[in-house]
């Protein structure tokens, strides 16, 4: 059974880590968003930066409800780069590697969901339900073909 603790607490890290990466993004892409006056998109984006941040906390008390510390917070001008998308002027093409990096973790959280207690489970159902939503989102923007990177401001601000 302590080999299952630790193999647990291990995926919650690397989910956590990833976590912490996604929110960081997002908001990096928000102010992206907001320089080309696409108020609409920024928004968009903050939301699911602040839904990120919710998993980071339920992750965090799930890691000291198993007896671990969550990791530190990485860096993200560093861990973001390795995204290779971390300052690219196109926001296109950033969203279609956040929808990249959202798909991935949903896979880690199903893994992770299988292989662990019920508790830890349900909160890796409850982030998959989120980021589920967030990769439609993404789909839906990517697949209007908007010219995300235009300066003009859309209808719905």
């Amino acid at each position: 059974m302590p080999d299952d603790r630790q193999r647990i607490l291990q995926r919650l890290q690397s989910a956590l880590r990833n976590e912490h990466l996604s929110a960081a993004s997002y908001e990096m892409h928000a102010e992206r968003a907001r320089t080309l006056q696409r108020k609409d998109i920024a928004r968009t984006l903050l939301d699911m930066a602040a839904s990120h941040k919710g998993h980071i906390r339920s992750l965090e008390t799930r890691i000291r409800e198993l007896g671990g510390e969550p990791a530190p917070i990485p860096d993200p001008n560093h861990t973001l780069a390795s995204r290779n998308h971390a300052n690219d002027p196109d926001l296109c093409l950033a969203l279609e590697q956040d929808l990249k990096a959202e798909d991935t973790e949903i896979e880690e959280y199903e893994i992770l969901a299988r292989q662990s207690d019920e508790q830890t489970s349900e909160i890796c159902h409850h982030n998959i339900e989120e980021d589920r939503r967030h990769l439609d989102w993404l789909r839906e923007q990517l697949i209007r073909g908007r010219n995300l990177d235009s300066v003009e401001e859309s209808s719905e601000s």
